[in-house]
């Protein structure tokens, strides 16, 4: 059977993340050396975890990658050091085995790998025997997650589906959110005429908002360039960009990059621009111990259960959707309770 096209892009990619990574432990560059042999062999199914069993009966390379780099790593990374613990604050503990499921959590997993990285190499109160042990176990995970980075390149992409009612994502390809699913239960079918009938009521201008940001989400996924001012000009025709103001972007990169506790304040000062939101929230961004664990927050309180990122912007666009929605459900209620009056 001859190899695929996605075949022959991995492989000089893998070969390229493995020259990039000499300071990696032995055991890392075996891993790549036997993911590439399978590779060529063409004994895999470039494609998701989901899909393994129906895709020429051959495993998926989500599958291999784990069989082959979670052993060593759980080796190279103990439990409770301290790659172990920033792992575990910003949402990505070992082992790959929980995170690999679909191209989205592969690229927000290899996002929280190099966060735990740039977090512990920025640390300046590590040093000597410590701070030698952090390279070598920061090697291995950059390796793993440029590794990853790259086969996400390579799957088939996945178009989200929003729900038709509201600003929240619709589980799989369905139609509706949980909340506005219409069905034979009395209490949902009143939940999804009444969504239906406030949608209808938005103004043109946040529809149109809501569907640039669907269009951007559909067509740039977690990996994009942020583009703000005259500086950024040549760059927004040579890369997957999306135009914003400073300061977003100034906050968004922040948060990708510093410490929670750096920025934690400037998401506490961003939410005071969205009132309904807010008014949700029992807990501060301040309160958490990292990004991932604020936005998972954040996601539960707006009912968003099938949402799947983490990405700041994105996060701060549906922010901006809930918002707009929850303000038309409280003009609605509001309006209604003046009827009786």
């Amino acid at each position: 059977m001859a190899k695929s096209e996605e075949s022959e892009v991995l492989i000089p990619w893998l070969k390229a993340i493995s020259l990039d990574h000499k300071r990696a432990p032995p055991s890392v560059h075996l891993a790549i050396d036997r993911l590439i042999q399978v590779i060529s062999s063409n004994r895999i199914a470039i494609a998701d975890w989901n899909r393994s069993g129906s895709v020429w009966n051959r495993k998926s390379i989500l599958r291999c990658i784990v069989d082959f780099f979670d052993p060593l790593l759980l080796e190279v990374i103990p439990v409770d050091s301290l790659v172990w613990i920033q792992l575990r604050l910003e949402g990505a503990p070992l082992p790959l085995s929980t995170h690999l499921k679909s191209k989205v959590n592969i690229v927000k997993f290899a996002d929280n790998l190099k966060r735990a990285i740039q977090v512990l190499e920025g640390d300046s109160s590590i040093s000597g025997e410590d701070w030698k042990i952090i390279v070598i176990q920061g090697e291995s995970l950059s390796a793993v997650a440029a590794i990853l980075y790259a086969i996400s390149c390579t799957l088939p992409n996945e178009t989200p589906h929003w729900c038709s009612a509201c600003f929240r994502r619709a589980n799989g390809f369905r139609k509706y959110c949980r909340l506005h699913k219409p069905s034979d239960v009395t209490a949902n079918d009143t939940a999804y005429r009444k969504a239906i009938k406030l949608q209808k009521s938005l103004p043109q201008e946040v529809l149109c908002a809501w569907a640039a940001y669907r269009f951007n989400r559909t067509h740039l996924e977690e990996s994009f360039e942020l583009i703000s001012g005259v500086e950024d000009e040549t760059s927004f025709y040579f890369s997957k960009g999306v135009v914003t103001s400073s300061l977003l972007k100034s906050v968004v990169e922040k948060t990708m990059v510093l410490p929670w506790y750096v920025v934690s304040q400037e998401w506490d000062d961003l939410l005071n621009d969205f009132q309904h939101v807010s008014s949700l929230l029992a807990r501060s961004p301040v309160d958490f111990k990292g990004w991932n664990e604020f936005s998972a927050y954040l996601l539960k309180v707006l009912n968003d259960i099938d949402e799947e990122t983490t990405h700041p912007f994105w996060i701060l666009n549906i922010i901006c959707c809930a918002d707009e929605w929850l303000k038309a459900e409280k003009e609605a209620v509001d309006g209604r309770k003046n009827r009786y009056l």
